[in-house]
């Protein structure tokens, strides 16, 4: 077979840069347990459900994270990928109703240190990947911590998941914030999690958009309200999603509607920019973390 020429090779590569990434929906939180990777997986799996094709990208790291809820083991990451030990379709984990996990905690991680090389795998790798799906979720991990803020762009859509609670609220609060100010994120779509009643939930975000208006003019919008609901709890228990286990719960229920609004959502205009602009904000947000790492143990 006739290898490619240098000139072949460059043409190649800035085909796959322009290339169209799917619909990105970002999942964020002010603090951890509650309920972002519960919501994250059962959004996923109800999409996947309603016939499209999604990859949960996953940066958090442990047992309580997307692959170590659902009880899937794991022996690959997008490090791999990174440092060249493994094409990323072959990091890919498969999860329910065929939507494919992609484990990325220690990945990220790597990317602030990333060469050209990484970064050109890194691009073919998602360019190829990419091709065949409509949405990728973002599980970020909980907190202004996380390496993947970057990917809550002013023009993607970002979802931010809080409780009732007044510490629920107040990290919620911090996030909307730091989201505003430092990543000019101008409006979020917010999801109550783990409420007793429907009332309660909607009197927590009247009073976390009053403020966020107030003081910050920023805008936010209320996505769902998702209740107390003890068979999510029973699903986790034995690896499953509740929409795929108990679809009629109330949790399901609004889970369910929460997906097919989420497929209603317009592509942004920088879907357009290509695979290119996607990797470059996964590895901006891993140096802009590491910097500060850096800059608080100084």
């Amino acid at each position: 077979m006739m290898s490619l020429q240098p000139a072949d090779q460059a043409q190649g590569l800035r085909r796959l840069l322009g290339k169209q990434i799917p619909k990105v929906i970002t999942l964020v939180s002010g603090g951890a347990r509650i309920g972002k990777t519960c919501a994250a997986i059962n959004l996923a799996v109800a999409i996947a459900k309603a016939g499209r094709s999604v990859m949960l990208l996953d940066e958090n790291c442990g047992p309580r994270n997307v692959t170590g809820t659902l009880g899937i083991d794991t022996v690959a990451d997008m490090a791999d990928t990174v440092r060249g030990q493994r094409a990323l379709e072959r990091t890919l984990v498969p999860g329910p109703e065929g939507l494919v996990i992609l484990p990325a905690g220690r990945g990220i991680q790597a990317l602030a240190g990333i060469n050209a090389g990484g970064r050109d795998r890194l691009v073919e790798g998602f360019a190829r990947v990419g091709g065949a799906l409509d949405f990728i979720l973002v599980d970020t991990a909980a907190g202004t911590l996380s390496r993947l803020l970057p990917l809550a762009h002013p023009e993607q859509e970002t979802i931010l998941i809080t409780t009732c609670s007044g510490t629920g609220q107040a990290n919620a609060l911090g996030m909307i914030k730091f989201m505003h100010r430092r990543l000019g994120t101008r409006n979020l779509h917010l999801l109550v999690s783990m409420t007793r009643s429907q009332a309660e939930g909607e009197a927590a975000y009247y009073n976390l958009a009053n403020v966020a208006d107030r003081h910050l003019g920023a805008g936010l919008e209320l996505f769902g309200v998702v209740p107390v609901d003890e068979r999510v709890a029973q699903s986790a228990h034995v690896g499953r999603a509740a929409v795929e286990m108990f679809p009629q719960a109330p949790s399901s229920v609004q889970w369910r509607r929460q997906a097919r609004e989420i497929m209603q959502w317009p592509l942004p205009r920088e879907a357009a920019e290509g695979i290119d602009r996607f990797v470059q904000r996964l590895i901006l947000g891993s140096r802009v973390q590491a910097g500060t790492a850096a800059l608080s143990a100084a």
